[in-house]
């Protein structure tokens, strides 16, 4: 069995890729923007020293860097319709980028 590095298999795959290149900016893009306010909303009370707030941003931050990214996609994409079901509230037919921008927002 040998696993040669194939050139031409490349050449064929690269256009495939570039035409999912916006999705991923887009992705980039507002993951960044929503990551940089959540964590200076998470900031603020570890840096006032509030006791309690501060014990449980501690737990959020070490629980997400040790959860695998594929694990908290799975987390957003089945936890949150169900938790929102307990409320009635159906986000089934949303569309899966904006998990995926959940998710991402979460791990900045």
């Amino acid at each position: 069995m040998e696993n040669n590095f194939d050139v031409v298999l490349i050449a064929q795959v690269i256009p495939t890729l570039l035409q999912y290149l916006p999705i991923t900016f887009e992705i980039l893009v507002f993951s960044i923007l929503f990551g940089m306010m959540l964590g200076i909303v998470l900031a603020i009370p570890k840096l006032l020293h509030i006791p309690i707030l501060k014990q449980i941003i501690t737990f959020y931050i070490s629980f997400i860097r040790g959860t695998p990214i594929l694990v908290q996609l799975f987390l957003v994409f089945y936890g949150i319709p169900a938790l929102l079901k307990l409320i009635h509230i159906d986000v089934t037919r949303m569309d899966s980028m904006y998990f995926v921008i959940i998710t991402y927002t979460f791990t900045r």
